[in-house]
């Protein structure tokens, strides 16, 4: 009895640990870029990207109980008879002023806030209030508000994808020409070289020059076998390195 113990308890164990070793669900590379879920209207309008869902949020228009003012405001309301001519309008069953119905309070966390709402009218039958439900793209984790969208951010570039529905954010690097050690640039023969004297006075010419700020040393070898190409003149007679490969980042939301 002893062993089958010890035999389930392993069992278990391995079990967990099996599970525990599954894959989690991954998210998308930054390089794939994020995308509008299937179900909603996708908007990219200057590098902002918004998700609407195809159905807005519709709540009731009410006269009892408790309910919320557009303004946000909880009301407690007494017993009302609702007049549903035109925007509709509450009575008091007993005495007071005829005021207008509230809106049936809204999910929190679910539904939208209830600033997003806005009244219906409906000239015979009672109104309801609707609102516009966004959601952010799939491919990251976001936080925040949904109905400000998404974008790409500071020095990253917003590129639309997937015929609109989805947004990237890439960065192709540039980094101006320089020399490192004892080396100065020098402009000759319509590009930059990299040249020093010796103790002897004699003029010394480097073989190539590197990219600035991002920690790349001349004792590398040439940049342009370590994924760099040299655009000579790129901006006012000075020459510039350009990484091949973009740089991606998610976008954020704000």
């Amino acid at each position: 009895m002893k062993t089958r113990h010890i035999l389930l308890l392993t069992q278990t164990a391995a079990a967990v640990f099996a599970a525990l070793a599954l894959p989690l669900a991954a998210h998308a590379s930054e390089q794939s870029g994020v995308t509008c879920p299937a179900d909603t209207q996708a908007t990219l309008s200057s590098g902002v990207l918004k998700c609407k869902k195809s159905q807005p949020k519709v709540l009731a228009s009410l006269c009892l109980g408790l309910s919320f003012a557009p303004t946000g405001t909880l009301k407690a309301s007494p017993n009302f008879t609702m007049n549903p001519t035109g925007s509709d309008t509450c009575l008091p069953s007993v005495s007071g002023s005829i005021v207008p119905s509230s809106m049936q309070p809204p999910t929190p966390g679910i539904d939208p806030p209830v600033s997003a709402f806005q009244r219906v009218i409906h000239p015979t039958a009672p109104d309801v209030f609707k609102a516009d439900v966004y959601v952010f793209p799939a491919g990251a984790i976001f936080v925040g508000n949904a109905s400000h969208g998404v974008k790409c951010g500071s020095g990253f570039d917003a590129v639309g994808i997937n015929s609109g529905r989805g947004l990237r954010c890439e960065d192709v690097v540039v980094k101006k020409a320089v020399c490192d050690g004892f080396f100065t640039p020098e402009r000759s023969t319509g590009r930059d070289l990299c040249v020093m004297r010796d103790v002897f006075g004699n003029r010394v010419e480097g073989q190539y020059t590197i990219p600035q700020n991002v920690g790349y040393v001349g004792l590398a070898g040439n940049p342009e076998t370590h994924g760099w190409n040299l655009d000579t003149d790129r901006s006012g007679n000075v020459d510039y390195w350009v990484k091949e490969q973009k740089t991606y980042s998610y976008p954020v939301s704000f």
